[in-house]
């Protein structure tokens, strides 16, 4: 029933049978099993409603549905009855003698429609066929809710033939089967068990406005108002509006929005790529420059060990031609290493040097562009050196050399992280210098790696891929290119739209989804994204190349296996001379110099 002004009038009735179980329940389960009953029936006209009143002329149901708890309910099946209708209907109950209660009674006595086939009453379900006896329907005129941007938008969806369908559809109830649903609101028919009416509106869990086909466009607008990226947006709209797909517009607006690409925040830390650990000293080295009062200085340090060695060049505008004699120096003087590593600066990326290393049989390892951490044992060996330099200087008013070598000599002395000093490494004890001490060995275990607890690895990009690049003095992803060549370590050979070839680690590289957003949208739907384990990587072992994890077969069909990756260690400022990594066991020579064989 539903009250006007002239007083009640009929919406909806309906009566049935019990079946032969329910003969058997008690008066009170009764008149409760039928309230119950009832609201299933009417609930595309109660789902929504912020209050409804429920009449009955069984005066123990006023307490029960009222005021008691579900605790201080003994019998199980009113108990259980209580708890379904309360989670999903708000409503009062009220007492009022049998003999005005005149269309129930009547009813009660000639039921309509047969008893269902199981005792089960939450599986009842509506009937598609209803008997409406009375409807009132809204003046398109009239100001319904006093909002304007409600009112018009309700003004365009009573305009939506689709819309129209769907509330239709939600006000009768919806087939068993989805075939039987219109195609034009087939979309709706999973959410059929959230879906109710509210004054001309569709509603998603009583509160999620589903708007038509013509207003999406400029509600998606409206939610990008405040350029708050795809996560905020969506939970925006989790609590106003839906449609379908909407998660899917979301993702391709905000990637097309140009002003939200740049301003992308930069991306966290991947975790620690480990890097080739040498067997024996000066097998790899590392090499870089740095200034102080208008001097140009070189640090030359061992990867094993941690030796290092400065050079005092006395000027600014170092040359390749400077370097090289004392680059081959300490090829003579410690031996000629395996690998040479090293930023890309000019004086090493000249062909002079480049020649220079092709003669001794020594291979050249560029760090990463704009990334110093990639070069991690060089830049911290600076960093020590530099500070050395500094303050001889601010102590004496000048660069006293004397002091310079004594303070590198010490350095050499001092132990590292795992008890071992360089020099003992090297000699296999300690050399004597001007602070008087009795040799003693020892080596301690190293200490534990944090770097990855705050780490996380990102999607290894492919040849051709289209890439957002981060401006290193800005921080925005300004910049477009492709990839056309992988490098080792996570570095990537990007062409820009003007023809010029930088490389870049992938830190400083995003996926451009704006060029992209509809070859993604067509794949997400045709192949499912497959779970990946950004741990390991597949190895193609007739190209040689590293394809990206879990990717199977190789284009070319060749059979591939999965191997480690190789981990490029990124030294921290807390960190001297030794890099991080596993735990390791002093083997071999190391033993043997640190006394732990007899």
């Amino acid at each position: 029933m539903q009250l006007h002004d002239d007083g009640y009038k009929m919406v909806e009735a309906g009566s049935r049978w019990l079946t032969p179980a329910e003969t058997n329940y008690g008066m009170t389960s009764l008149e409760l099993m039928g309230v119950h009953w009832a609201m299933e029936k009417c609930k595309p006209y109660l789902l929504g409603l912020a209050y409804f009143e429920v009449m009955t002329d069984h005066q123990p149901l006023v307490s029960i549905l009222n005021t008691k708890t579900l605790d201080e309910i003994e019998n199980p099946r009113q108990q259980a009855m209580k708890e379904k209708i309360q989670q999903r209907f708000n409503f009062k109950v009220r007492w009022q003698p049998g003999k005005k209660m005149i269309i129930s009674d009547a009813l009660s006595r000639a039921p309509v429609e047969e008893a269902p086939n199981i005792n089960k009453i939450e599986k009842y379900r509506c009937s598609i066929e209803r008997y409406i006896v009375h409807a009132i329907e809204n003046s398109e005129n009239e100001d319904i809710f006093g909002d304007p941007n409600l009112n018009n938008l309700l003004k365009i969806a009573n305009e939506d033939q689709d819309y129209v369908a769907l509330r239709r559809m939600v006000m009768q109830g919806f087939p068993e089967k989805k075939p039987m649903v219109p195609r034009n609101i087939q979309d709706y028919w999973i959410l059929r068990n959230e879906l109710s009416e509210f004054k001309g509106f569709v509603l998603v869990n009583q509160r999620r406005i589903i708007i038509p086909k013509e207003a999406r466009e400029n509600i998606l607008k409206d939610l990008h108002s405040a350029h708050q990226g795809i996560v905020r947006m969506k939970r925006r709209a989790r609590n106003t509006v839906f449609w379908p797909r909407i998660d899917e517009d979301i993702w391709n607006l905000v990637g097309n929005c140009e002003a939200c690409q740049k301003r992308l925040p930069s991306q966290t830390q991947e975790e620690m790529v480990e890097r080739e650990q040498p067997n024996c000293p000066f097998q790899i080295v590392a090499a870089d420059f740095f200034s102080y009062g208008g001097k140009e200085y070189l640090a030359y340090v061992d990867r094993l060990s941690g030796w290092n060695s400065l050079v005092c060049f006395g000027k600014s505008g170092i040359s390749t031609s400077d370097l090289i004699p004392h680059i081959r120096r300490y090829f003579t003087d410690y031996g000629i290493p395996e690998k040479l590593e090293s930023d890309g600066g000019p004086q090493f990326a000249s062909n002079e040097f480049q020649e220079f290393l092709q003669r001794w049989n020594v291979e050249w390892c560029p760090s990463s562009p704009c990334y110093p951490q990639s070069n991690g044992l060089a830049e911290v060996t600076v960093k020590k050196l530099k500070s050395l330099v500094a303050k001889i200087v601010e102590e004496e008013g000048f660069l006293n050399t004397e002091k310079l070598d004594r303070g590198v000599l010490e350095m050499r002395n001092t132990p590292n992280e795992n008890g071992v000093s360089p020099s003992q490494m090297i000699f296999g004890q300690e050399m004597r210098s001007i602070i008087p001490s009795i040799y003693t060995k020892m080596l301690r275990e190293r200490k534990e790696n944090y770097y990855n607890n705050r780490s996380k690895n990102l999607k290894e990009f492919q040849i051709n891929d289209k890439v957002r690049i981060q401006n290193e003095e800005t921080n925005k992803w300004d910049r477009v290119g492709k990839i056309i060549e992988i490098g080792r370590f996570r570095k990537y050979r990007i062409e820009m739209s003007n023809g010029r070839k930088i490389w870049r680690n992938r830190r400083f590289l995003r996926e451009n989804r704006g060029d992209q957003r509809d070859q993604v949208q067509v794949q997400r739907r045709e192949n499912p994204v497959q779970k990946r384990n950004d741990r390991t990587v597949t190895f193609n072992l007739e190209t040689q190349n590293a394809v990206g994890p879990n990717r199977g077969q190789s284009e070319r069909g060749s059979p591939q296996r999965k191997v480690q990756p190789q981990i490029e260690e990124q030294q921290t400022n807390d960190v001297e001379n030794q890099g991080y990594g596993r735990r390791r066991q002093p083997t071999g020579f190391y033993r043997k110099l640190a006394g732990l064989d007899a």
